[in-house]
């Protein structure tokens, strides 16, 4: 088992997400800053969960940058992109980007 987890640490599933037709509304649980570099955009931390196919509730988080999470704040929707096989494996839609909500656009 031990193997297996580290194997799906090395794998990069990028590709994989980017690619995925399977979506969902996700909800903003909270948005937090990871430090302070003193300059420029600080790293920070979304948490979301939402809903799968299946009627599986499933939490996740993502790290970016202040600036690709300016427009978001907690209670937001946003669309989230995951693996059919594997919900857990899953991004933000606009993850490469600036993520908004879907009720702003």
């Amino acid at each position: 088992m031990r193997v297996m987890n580290l194997f799906r640490k090395i794998i990069d599933n990028s590709p994989a997400l980017r690619c995925s037709k399977s979506e969902a509304i996700g909800n903003i649980t909270q948005k937090s800053f990871l430090g302070d570099v003193g300059f420029g955009d600080c790293a920070m931390k979304i948490e979301y969960e939402f809903d799968d196919k299946k009627g599986s509730k499933i939490k996740g988080n993502f790290k970016g940058t202040e600036s690709s999470f300016f427009s978001l704040k907690q209670g937001d929707q946003i669309l989230i992109r995951y693996l059919d096989h594997d919900s857990k494996i899953n991004a933000p839609k606009d993850s490469l980007s600036i993520v908004c909500p879907i009720n702003k656009k």
